[in-house]
């Protein structure tokens, strides 16, 4: 049978650095959101202003959601990591009572 041996500390303080970087990502990537002028674009060419500021709007709308999605995920295996210990944890408690 395969071992398998998580040290659910490691694991949880290598998730809490996770987790702090990416509240920190967030926190720089929106606090400089694009802020294209149309009229950047030139004489004649403020529709072509309008589109690419909306693309970047765009692209950093869906920078946004990559770094909300790693948060997510994150969040959802230290819940993993906890039920992993608590399971190894009684199924260890179980063992004792019956040897």
């Amino acid at each position: 049978m395969t071992e398998l041996d998580l040290d659910t500390s490691a694991a949880l303080g290598a998730l809490q650095a996770t987790q702090q970087e990416t509240e920190e990502q967030r926190r720089r990537h929106t606090a400089s959101p694009p802020g294209y002028p149309p009229a950047a674009a030139g004489a004649g060419f403020g529709g072509h202003g309008a589109a690419l500021a909306m693309m970047l709007a765009a692209l950093h709308e869906a920078g946004t959601t990559r770094i909300d999605a790693l948060g997510t995920t994150t969040a959802a295996a230290v819940r993993q990591v906890h039920v992993y210990g608590d399971t190894d944890q009684g199924f260890a408690t179980t063992l004792k009572a019956t040897s």
